[in-house]
């Protein structure tokens, strides 16, 4: 059977009531200021240093997002001295060449990290309880995929609204009904490498720790909690900073959720490094990829997408998105990051100075019909089916 892999961004999941990257930094914000035990540890003195610091190197409160200011808590944990007599494996080698002109006390940063995290997963976990929207049209479309197609489904976002939508979709643990923690297992995960599923590559509102660690599990292992509520109450690990060393000689944290600029290191931990695993093989041996919302700002996952594109059977490629005044007017007229990942990464050809075919108003294919662009939204796509039948089968997709 032929397979089609889905890649899911944040754009995907607005409609149905999650946060927006701006929704997330306000609530951030707020959580830190009104929170005793941030004002007790210094952390919220801490984040109001990173982001002032941040507001003015990068030209304005509006370009400082919670992300920024994650990945600057988590990274100048590691510009202070080691510990006395540190082995020269545990000693960042950077710090005798930078210096920290921040004054924020070191013990400050781990439980801001760590709030930021717990403050990130509740909103979007709460965001859960009851989508904006009906998931029927997106069941619609994956059922439809799942007739013609093995239909692997990864997703960067942390909501389940794609599981609500398809709750029989294989999710890399055990999907039978469990009131306990789910442990995963590789081996099993590798046996279900045909199964249409849906990977979180950045963890989800169902991942947690497991408090104590059971015996047959290793300190920082997440597992999966069928209940949302149970999940969010074992977010957070507490076991101080990660046993798992990066190469330069720090850490990193280990979280349910995947934050930050520097994600490919926190996805060596598993389940995440097997998720990313599968993605290059599904990728490779795709019949057809859809990007659906993103932003493409992940250069990790761009970077299995552009083998897809750039290997002798060139995979078709189908871009959904939203675009103010159209795509084909954004890309005359911007030098944004996506459209740029778009020409250079995924190699699609549609653009101010390469022909295209317009399908009705909100399609765009490619002379060379290995790629094509819907510009008005993920529901309005949902809402037209049969303009995208009309478009694969440009594409020869149609089974």
């Amino acid at each position: 059977m032929k397979r089609a892999l889905v890649f899911v961004g944040a754009g995907a999941s607005l409609d149905y009531g999650a946060p927006s990257t701006w929704d997330v930094s306000r609530h951030v914000t707020t959580s830190v200021r009104s929170n005793g035990a941030m004002q007790m540890l210094g952390s919220r003195m801490a984040y109001s240093i990173i982001a002032t610091r941040l507001t003015r190197y990068l030209g304005g409160r509006g370009n400082v997002n919670f992300e920024q200011i994650f990945h600057c808590a988590h990274e100048l944990m590691f510009t202070y001295p080691p510990t006395p007599g540190a082995i020269n494996a545990y000693k960042p080698i950077l710090q005798p060449f930078i210096q920290n002109t921040t004054n924020i006390q070191k013990e400050s940063l781990h439980p801001l990290v760590s709030h930021i995290i717990k403050a990130v997963y509740d909103l979007v976990s709460d965001s859960c309880i009851t989508p904006r929207q009906s998931v029927i049209p997106l069941r619609s479309f994956i059922q439809d995929l799942r007739r013609s197609y093995v239909t692997r489904i990864y997703t960067t976002n942390y909501d389940d609204f794609i599981l609500q939508a398809c709750p029989d979709l294989y999710y890399g643990y055990d999907c039978a009904p469990s009131a306990r923690p789910k442990k995963f297992n590789p081996s099993q995960f590798v046996r279900n490498s045909d199964r249409d599923c849906l990977l979180h590559l950045h963890g989800s509102i169902h991942m947690g720790f497991s408090h104590p660690t059971p015996r047959d599990s290793d300190m920082g292992e997440l597992f999966w909690y069928d209940d949302r509520d149970e999940a969010k109450r074992n977010a957070v690990f507490g076991g101080g900073l990660g046993s798992t060393r990066r190469m330069d000689g720090s850490d990193y944290y280990p979280t349910s959720i995947v934050s930050g600029l520097d994600k490919t290191s926190s996805i060596q931990q598993s389940p995440f490094l097997h998720f990313y695993s599968a993605l290059g093989h599904d990728a490779s041996s795709a019949d057809v990829i859809f990007v659906i919302g993103s932003g493409l700002g992940d250069l990790h996952i761009n970077s299995w997408l552009r083998e897809a594109r750039n290997s002798g059977r060139r995979v078709p490629i189908i871009f959904v998105d939203w675009w103010a005044r159209g795509y084909a007017r954004a890309q005359a007229f911007s030098d944004d990051r996506k459209i740029v990942e778009m020409m250079h990464a995924l190699d699609i050809r549609i653009g101010q100075h390469m022909s295209y075919v317009n399908v009705g108003p909100n399609w765009y294919v490619s002379n060379d019909r290995s790629s094509a662009i819907w510009d008005n939204g993920l529901a309005n796509f949902l809402a037209a089916p049969a303009d995208l039948a009309a478009v694969l089968d440009m594409m020869a997709l149609t089974p």
